[in-house]
């Protein structure tokens, strides 16, 4: 046999807190030959060699403190607890989450840990750390996605994709599920122990391992999946490679533009910077989404030059009231996010239209009318200026046509 057809790596079919399944599982499959690799579990596999079948024991104990790769002994046992169960026919073979597991060739090998009191103080180590990973995945799957949002739910959905954002919520609340029912079975792991005095160590571990390891394969496919999303949504936004130049544009937006601010002038593209760039998306809560950004001079009739910068968030939303929702998000955003000052209601035909400022006054206006919501953001850098009422009517009449 090669070194390949010796060992075989199998998707373990429990939790690492289901200690009695474990156990359980492992000395089956070295009654069929297979026996646990030194160093053999990872990532929920095990790594076993093929060789003769026979009887064998495992043991799960409760480590004294974390057994991550960066904790002390590279989260081993402590050379001493290695050599107290050597010493009662165990060895020393993996860990398996909070857990170390020792085996038993010895049919007569006396169990090394006998008090059930000292167990379940050993399990009480495992418990208080469990209860903070739940506190921690409380944080990242309730607060740390409201932080993250600032507030801004709606609006960072339709930017980042629904879908996407909906996806990485079920994984982390995926995640504070596992703690919590991680937690719970160990504490009635513990009251088992002090009630009994001793685990089941043949319990029946197939009753639930379908469930388990297609939740498992499909907990795995799912964050992989959102990684892989996460990635290429970052390179494409780094990239700007969904954005296109406006020279490639065949249909005029569904708002006004520059030229439209000066429609008898001449219209000269500025070079500046990322500037004269589209990109168009859709989201299910907003089916046309649009970031228009847009940097001219015009050559007015009367000889004057009008110049300056246009910036433009689009959305038409799957209903009005989306778009209600979105345009109190877009307000709180500019109020607190950018320090924008101002925020006054502006009379006009639309549903809604209000007037922001910067610390640099440049005016900022925001239009909802129906389904649909704009951002408009548009500074001059010439002598000849746009009045501020004649430019917002504009924008707002094109909303509305």
């Amino acid at each position: 046999m090669t070194d390949k057809t010796k060992r075989t790596l199998r998707l373990l079919p429990c939790p690492a807190y289901d200690v009695e399944g474990l156990e359980s599982y492992l000395a089956e499959q070295a009654q069929n030959g297979l026996h646990l690799c030194p160093d053999g579990i990872w990532a929920g596999f095990a790594l076993f060699s093929r060789g003769c079948p026979r009887r064998v024991s495992y043991r799960l104990e409760a480590a004294p403190k974390s057994t991550s790769l960066w904790a002390d002994n590279g989260g081993r046992p402590d050379d001493e607890a290695i050599a107290l169960a050597e010493k009662y026919g165990w060895s020393y073979v993996a860990k398996r989450g909070s857990f170390f597991v020792f085996r038993s060739d010895a049919a007569a090998a006396r169990e090394f840990n006998t008090a059930p009191a000292v167990q379940a103080i050993a399990l009480d180590a495992v418990r208080r750390r469990e209860r903070a990973a739940v506190v921690s995945s409380l944080f990242w799957a309730l607060v740390y996605p409201v932080i993250a949002m600032r507030g801004h739910v709606l609006l960072t959905m339709i930017q980042a994709g629904t879908i996407f954002i909906l996806l990485g919520l079920a994984l982390l609340l995926w995640q504070l599920v596992t703690s919590i029912a991680r937690a719970f079975h160990l504490g009635r792991l513990r009251r088992k122990l002090l009630e009994q005095g001793a685990l089941d160590h043949r319990r029946d571990w197939r009753r639930r391992a379908a469930r388990y390891r297609v939740s498992r394969v499909l907990r795995s496919a799912l964050a992989v999946v959102w990684a892989v999303w996460l990635l290429v949504t970052l390179n494409t936004q780094l990239l700007e490679a969904n954005a296109l130049p406006l020279t490639l544009v065949s249909e005029p937006p569904p708002f006004a533009t520059l030229a439209d601010f000066a429609p008898d002038g001449v219209y000269r593209a500025s070079d500046i910077g990322r500037s004269n760039t589209v990109r168009e998306w859709h989201d299910c809560l907003a089916p046309r989404s649009i970031r228009w950004q847009e940097a001219a001079s015009i050559r007015l009739p009367d000889s004057s030059t009008l110049a300056g910068g246009l910036y433009v968030d689009y959305h038409e939303t799957a209903s009005p009231w989306l778009a209600r929702a979105l345009m109190r998000e877009y307000r709180r955003q500019d109020r607190l996010w950018f320090a924008k000052i101002g925020g006054e209601q502006v009379m006009s035909a639309a549903d809604e239209v209000f007037f922001f400022q910067d610390e640099l006054e440049l005016p900022t206006i925001l239009v909802r009318y129906q389904n649909k919501v704009m951002r408009v953001l548009f500074f001059q850098t010439s002598d000849s200026s746009l009045p501020l009422e004649t430019w917002i009517a504009i924008m707002v009449d094109s909303l509305m046509s």
